[in-house]
């Protein structure tokens, strides 16, 4: 979608997100460190998503969608006729994964699944023993992630604004910017994701990222990393980004 957007679109989208990144010493707290002392501290670009999704939009002539908690931020349709379904985004170039999903309501329903895992994890003396005896429940718990996360997209698609959510020729993709890290020349790198549903019949479970109720999965296209948060009940869906 990059590359087929107006030039003269994305220099004022540049020049916009330019003009706010150059504030981000004003944003950021003052370091005691010998860098910034002697004047060699530089501070990491700030790319606000608020002010991103509100640039973005205007500087193309996107269509507002971030309503109601759909999965989408924007839509656009290009003077080719091409539609696309935007999700946009702002990370650290180093960031190893992006929230994309949050589920609260539906954590209750995967209490159980949770409970199993943690609980044959205490018998395994290794990560290797806990992939194994967890996989069938992970790939339970990944199946009913990635139904709920499909279903909302399409639920999304049905609720949009711009054009038509049901035609076939829609494209979706994350538009993503990001950024370099502290005491780096600062720059801001475009970047491009497919936005896709998970696709259900190709999960292969990869296995316990750490905490043995955290894990991840892919589906062929995409990484995905699902995080469990027992007190607060409620599950997040990540996707790898690199």
């Amino acid at each position: 979608m990059w590359k087929k957007l107006p030039e003269a679109n994305k220099l004022k989208y540049k020049t916009l997100i330019s003009n706010f990144a150059s504030l981000s010493e004003a944003f950021s707290q003052k370091s005691e460190s010998v860098e910034e002392t002697e004047g060699k501290y530089i501070v990491a670009p700030i790319v606000n998503s608020k002010f991103q999704e509100t640039v973005f939009q205007k500087s193309f002539n996107a269509t507002s969608e971030d309503i109601a908690n759909t999965s989408y931020d924007a839509s656009i349709k290009l003077d080719t006729g091409e539609k696309y379904l935007v999700g946009i985004k702002a990370f650290g170039i180093d960031a190893k994964d992006q929230k994309i999903a949050q589920f609260k309501s539906a954590s209750s329903d995967w209490v159980n699944i949770i409970g199993k895992i943690r609980e044959n994890a205490e018998s395994c003396s290794c990560k290797e023993e806990i992939n194994k005896i967890n996989e069938p429940l992970y790939r339970a718990l990944a199946l009913k992630i990635a139904e709920l996360r499909n279903k909302r997209l399409n639920s999304s698609k049905a609720q949009i604004k711009g054009f038509q959510g049901d035609e076939s020729e829609i494209q979706a993709v994350y538009h993503v910017l990001m950024t370099t890290k502290k005491n780096e020349l600062p720059k801001i790198f475009v970047g491009e994701i497919p936005y896709e549903p998970v696709d259900i019949d190709n999960i292969v479970i990869e296995g316990t990222t750490g905490k043995v109720e955290n894990f991840k999965f892919n589906d062929g296209k995409h990484i995905y990393v699902s995080y469990t948060h027992l007190r607060a009940h409620e599950s997040e869906l990540h996707l790898v980004c690199r």
